[in-house]
């Protein structure tokens, strides 16, 4: 109880997750497809990428317009993560998962590897999980599947996302470190359900569709 508290408290401390839930109450939930992380300017430093780790690309996926907006400073990204339980419970770390998600306004629940959204405000994820040299840790990693059924996969803070055509069982990051498959989910955004029904209603009551 006392590690689940610590990890709520840790994500009601960042600043930018009121910031993110309005977003996600837009009700639109945007798929990047092959689009990278771009720099925010040609002659900036900073690039969309570093404010991106593979939890925001796969759970949240904002736009680099967004992201531009939320301004996140270097200590908020990594209150975006699943690393408040011990790694050397791997139980206790999907749980994490889901309880940050749930701290998001999202439901991720588990599901079959072959399962196939069947709602617009659904999407699926992969949950790996692998041992890290650089950390001398358990580690984990979280592929997106986009709308064609390929799946991408964005490393720590670099500006470049990868494309796979399938779903590996192994994955190996450019670090060294290799994966495994733990779990697959579906996220559900009840705030896009909503808003779609809204803008339903709102084209019928016009006579036209928006």
């Amino acid at each position: 109880m006392g590690d689940k508290l610590y990890a709520e408290a840790r994500i009601e401390r960042c600043k930018g997750l009121v910031k993110i839930k309005k977003l996600l109450k837009l009700g639109h939930f945007p798929t990047r497809e092959k689009q990278s992380y771009t720099p925010i300017s040609k002659h900036a430093q900073t690039s969309y990428g570093n404010q991106v780790n593979c939890f925001e690309h796969a759970c949240l996926n904002l736009t680099n317009e967004q992201l531009e907006k939320l301004k996140l400073k270097y200590d908020d990204k990594y209150l975006f993560d699943i690393k408040s339980y011990s790694y050397e419970e791997q139980d206790s770390m999907e749980q994490t998962f889901v309880d940050r998600l749930k701290s998001f306004g999202l439901i991720a629940k588990p599901c079959p590897r072959d399962f196939v959204p069947k709602q617009e405000n659904q999407w699926k994820v992969a949950l790996y999980f692998g041992f890290s040299f650089a950390s001398m840790d358990t580690d984990y990693h979280l592929l997106k599947q986009e709308k064609d059924g390929s799946w991408s996969s964005k490393i720590g803070w670099s500006d470049e996302v990868e494309f796979l055509d399938e779903l590996p069982e192994k994955y190996k990051s450019s670090s060294g470190t290799q994966y495994l498959l733990q779990q697959t989910y579906i996220i559900t955004n009840p705030y896009a359900k909503e808003r779609n029904t809204e803008d339903k209603n709102k084209g019928d009551s016009n006579g036209k569709e928006l």
